[in-house]
């Protein structure tokens, strides 16, 4: 369960025009641990789309699950996405009240963390959440999260997988 970017093609006339579009990622690291990369900058159709395929399969993850969101990438938000990720927050809800062990947000600048905890004042979420600078504290907090709810992390393979994705973004 990889979701990623692609190209999309266009033609004017007689011009082709390519571009990269680039999309939030989203995959499993452990069972009951799962990923969210953001990159530096998102187009919002490709976060609406990202973030309806979460919704789609939020039912069907692991129970309790962990959520490791890296922002670290993020230069900024716009106010419309500020406002898609409190919708998004508000319809996963009733999976997160129940499922949601927690959620470690990486970020590594402020003007991001503002809008991170902006989204969170417009709508709180229902499971306890932690800032943190790394993915190696996000993934020690998740998996304590996940231990307080009876379920033991693999942190070697979450550890693997995380540099695995670092060397496939190179």
């Amino acid at each position: 369960m990889r979701m990623g970017g692609g190209i999309r093609v266009e033609r004017t006339g007689y011009t082709w025009h390519f571009w990269a579009v680039v999309r939030p990622e989203f995959r499993k690291l452990a069972p009951h641990l799962y990923l969210q990369a953001y990159p530096s900058q998102v187009a919002d159709s490709a976060l609406s789309d990202f973030q309806q395929e979460l919704q789609r399969v939020s039912p069907d993850l692991d129970t309790p699950h962990a959520w490791i969101a890296d922002f670290a990438g993020i230069l900024s938000t716009t106010a419309v996405q500020r406002k898609m990720f409190a919708s998004h927050q508000q319809k996963v809800e009733a999976v997160d009240r129940f499922h949601n062990a927690g959620a470690a947000i990486v970020i590594s600048n402020a003007v991001v963390r503002g809008a991170v905890t902006a989204v969170y004042w417009l709508k709180p979420p229902v499971y306890p959440y932690r800032f943190v600078s790394t993915r190696e504290e996000a993934l020690l907090w998740t998996a304590e999260q996940l231990g307080q709810r009876g379920v033991s992390v693999d942190l070697a393979r979450a550890r693997l997988e995380l540099l695995r994705g670092q060397t496939e973004d190179r």
